[in-house]
């Protein structure tokens, strides 16, 4: 039987963050058209250039109008909303590798629909007239997939050693059925762990803010693509459409992992090996 988890009061501030991250959105597709310009993102003869300045002054309106009301809350607010992807790892890493999900599911999304689009000139990019873009934008997404798969190299190895750890203070393997065979190797984690167990963040808030950092990211990649052949703008906006459906899917997985991790942080908490590889004990902190 595993202890209830206990109330977060700082979820309360969940809108308030979606705000900022909406905002940060607004902000970065706004450099992204001032740097490249409209001509990838609205049909031929729409362009103007307060567009970025506009997009731009509403993120960081929207910004510090978050900030202001979390004030000295920020660093608590984003800890409480941030899902668990990398167990006892601290708050940087996680934001870190849910933004690397995020954009590896839009560039997926993004590579799929130019495929079927035929957009960039049915993939050949020696034609693009700005073949820097087009090298940096294959560059950045093979970069995200590579960072991807060395996360998921790692974060088995860290599971794999909680678990053995986790085993070896309970005299039996994972399924209960014996004595550990052999000692589990050195595992290197923080002194001070969670005291309480803290509730898993709420599917809905995942989607909410992986579904604005998507949208936010998708906008950025189409319009960094002017000079490559990409897709035409209405056929791209079309497609956005279809956006929601596939970040429901990303969000799915993202809170499922958010569960397991936070599951076995506790766990781990609570028996407290006494071997981690610093020659002492962790001990819980608040």
């Amino acid at each position: 039987m595993t202890d209830p988890p206990l109330p977060d009061p700082n979820r309360s501030d969940g809108p308030t963050l979606l705000v900022a991250i909406a905002g940060a959105g607004l902000l970065a597709d706004g450099l992204a058209m001032g740097l490249a310009g409209t001509g990838a993102l609205l049909p031929a003869g729409s362009g103007s250039p307060s567009i970025p300045i506009l997009l731009a002054s509403a993120g960081v309106a929207a910004l510090g109008f978050a900030l202001f009301r979390l004030g000295h809350r920020v660093g608590q607010a984003t800890g409480a909303h941030a899902p668990r992807l990398f167990p006892l790892a601290p708050l940087w890493v996680q934001l870190g590798v849910y933004f690397v999900i995020v954009l590896t599911a839009v560039a997926v999304f993004q590579g799929t629909f130019e495929t079927f689009t035929s957009a960039h000139n049915g993939g050949d990019l020696s034609a693009a007239p700005n073949r820097a873009a087009a090298d940096g934008l294959v560059a950045a997404a093979s970069g995200l997939l590579w960072v991807l798969t060395l996360y998921t190299i790692l974060v088995v190895r860290r599971v794999i050693g909680m678990g053995r750890r986790i085993d070896a203070v309970a005299g039996t393997d994972a399924y209960g059925t014996g004595p550990m065979d052999s000692d589990p190797p050195p595992l290197s984690v923080p002194r001070r762990l969670p005291a309480v167990r803290r509730p898993p963040v709420p599917i809905r808030f995942v989607f909410a803010s992986t579904l604005l950092l998507a949208l936010s990211a998708s906008v950025a990649v189409q319009t960094l693509e002017v000079g490559t052949l990409p897709a035409p703008a209405l056929d791209w906006l079309s497609a956005q459409l279809a956006l929601p459906v596939w970040i429901g899917v990303v969000s799915s997985g993202i809170s499922a992992a958010d569960r397991g991790i936070r599951d076995l942080e506790w766990r781990f908490t609570v028996l407290r090996p006494v071997s981690t590889g610093s020659g002492t004990p962790p001990t819980p902190s608040g």
